[in-house]
């Protein structure tokens, strides 16, 4: 695991995803959002009360890789079922220097191995050469990037390209990315062992930039010929949630989706790079 920047590379990235997509090679396809339970298994329900969760995100039915740009949106639960929601609570602010930063984990392709739960998007054969990943946990940005969590909520970004694009089998289902959290710290605000542990909902929501339309619960993939495709989660799979439980108001389901969404503008914080 290296850390670092590549500003050349995210700023071309950047502007590739910024372009209207159009139906590509991976059109059709579809992500999907779980809560591992081992190492080698998911879990099909979507709210979790563990004390260190692991999400696993996949990709189904893509043909052509040479790019991928996933945005995921934490969110936290208002118990009165209001909106803007009450804020990412401490557990969950994993920004560098965050209070969270040392419990928070994040992995391109769901681990460095060639096979995960599904296999790996990015190392199965053949492998996205010179692929260059990199992960951002942003919270409680300021001044022009502020508009990247708005309302108090947070924002996991991966983004990976490669050299040049390869095929991949519609019918496999790959790992994209996984992350890790470990709520056991005793001592942050809305933790695991918090008498009153704070509920989060987790989805995908893709946007440009500032004030540009957003496509939503969706994730963004480049083909080999350089067109990307915004794709969609596949139904019942659009959405987790961490302590959503009957002190709120409003279903789970409405609590996660109809929450405030996240308005990235430009690449933030650039918090891990993997090769």
């Amino acid at each position: 695991m290296l850390k670092g920047s590549a500003p050349a590379f995210t700023a071309a990235l950047l502007a590739l995803a910024a372009c209207s997509a159009h139906a590509g090679q991976n059109a059709g396809a579809t992500a999907r959002l779980y809560w591992m339970t081992s190492t080698t298994a998911v879990s099909p329900d979507r709210n979790s009360t563990a004390i260190s969760v692991n999400c696993l995100v996949t990709l189904k039915g893509v043909r052509s890789l040479l790019a991928v740009d996933a945005r995921i949106s934490i969110n936290g639960f208002s118990p009165s079922g209001g909106s803007p929601p009450d804020g990412v609570p401490q557990a969950w602010q994993a920004q560098s220097g965050g209070p969270a930063d040392q419990f928070f984990w994040l992995y391109a392709g769901g681990s460095y191995s060639s096979n995960f739960i599904w296999p790996n998007l990015f190392h199965s054969s053949p492998v996205l050469p010179s692929t260059i990943t990199i992960g951002s946990y942003n919270y409680g940005l300021s001044g022009s990037a502020a508009c990247m969590t708005p309302g108090g909520t947070a924002l996991i970004w991966l983004m990976a390209a490669g050299r040049s694009g390869v095929h991949r089998d519609p019918a496999v289902e790959y790992d994209l990315m996984q992350w890790r959290f470990d709520l056991d710290s005793s001592v942050l605000q809305g933790d695991a062992y918090d008498p009153n542990p704070s509920g989060v909902c987790i989805k995908p929501n893709w946007l440009a930039s500032c004030g540009t339309p957003g496509h939503g619960n969706v994730m963004a993939i480049e083909d080999s010929t350089g067109v990307w495709d915004y794709v969609p989660c596949a139904g019942g799979y659009q959405w987790l949630s961490w302590e959503n439980t009957s002190a709120y108001s409003v279903s789970p389901v409405a609590s996660c989706l109809g929450l405030t969404p996240t308005t990235p503008m430009t690449w933030g914080r650039i918090r891990r790079l993997y090769r």
